[in-house]
């Protein structure tokens, strides 16, 4: 194992560590029984006709209660590092400031494509005892689900290292769930004006948080068949492109930070 991966792996168990003390993982399964209460409650009196309302509380539950968690676990990677004075002991060993801050982009991504695993589990089973069946189209939403969380991570740890944690974690939970107004609203922008306004707007997009951009969610809630397999793949180029970007913006201000 390269000393890179060895990093990586003691910082994501430190933070899974950090996640148990800090009993979140307590309050997930709390939320996913929770879940499976209520809509095993529908059980006493039949779906027929619900099919479409119990997939979508499903997936939006899921959906809202990974992003959340995704958020609070990026912003506090780095500030809480810095606060508690436990970065001098890890920038003390062989570890550069790019592999603490690569692994804590890592460390967040894995704990929160666990979280959402968690979740979208304990769902696939309520849906499977309601007999609610879903399609393949379940394949790519869990797939673009992962690659969005990437871009989360990456802007939330860049995010938290311009701003303290609670700015971080304010402003990494509207960028998430605004993306979709903010996008459009630069849309509405773009139109028969001047064509180099339009130029800049259309640059100016391809850096906005397009969070809702891989979600897709409601075309598995209405049973929707496979959209090409294109469109994940060039959003996974997108999404590893765009969380490249975060994290080199993130690295240069934590290199020149003062410790």
């Amino acid at each position: 194992m390269t000393p890179t991966l060895r990093v990586w792996r003691t910082l994501i168990r430190g933070s899974f560590l950090e996640m148990v003390r800090r009993k979140e993982l307590y309050v997930l399964v709390i939320l996913t029984v929770l879940m499976v209460v209520g809509a095993y409650s529908f059980t006493f009196f039949g779906v027929s006709g619900l099919e479409i309302f119990v997939k979508d509380m499903a997936f939006t539950a899921v959906g809202l209660f990974s992003t959340i968690l995704g958020v609070t676990i990026a912003t506090r990677q780095i500030p809480e590092e810095i606060s508690r004075r436990t970065i001098y002991p890890l920038l003390a060993r062989p570890i550069s400031r790019a592999q603490l801050l690569t692994g804590k982009f890592v460390a967040s991504w894995v704990l929160t494509l666990a979280s959402f695993a968690l979740l979208l589990g304990v769902s696939l089973l309520v849906l499977t005892l309601l007999r609610l069946p879903l399609k393949v189209i379940l394949i790519q939403y869990i797939w673009l689900k992962a690659v969005s969380f990437l871009w989360l991570s990456a802007i939330c740890i860049c995010l938290s290292v311009y701003v303290s944690s609670s700015a971080a974690f304010t402003l990494g939970l509207l960028l998430a769930l605004g993306s979709g107004a903010f996008t459009r609203s630069f849309l509405l922008a773009y139109g028969d004006g001047v064509p180099i306004l339009n130029w800049l707007i259309a640059i100016l997009y391809g850096f906005l948080p397009h969070f809702t951009l891989f979600d897709i969610a409601r075309k598995v809630v209405y049973g929707w068949d496979p959209i090409a397999w294109w469109i994940p793949l060039a959003l996974t180029v997108y999404g590893i492109a765009i969380s490249a970007f975060w994290l080199k913006l993130a690295l240069n201000r934590f290199e020149k930070m003062a410790l």
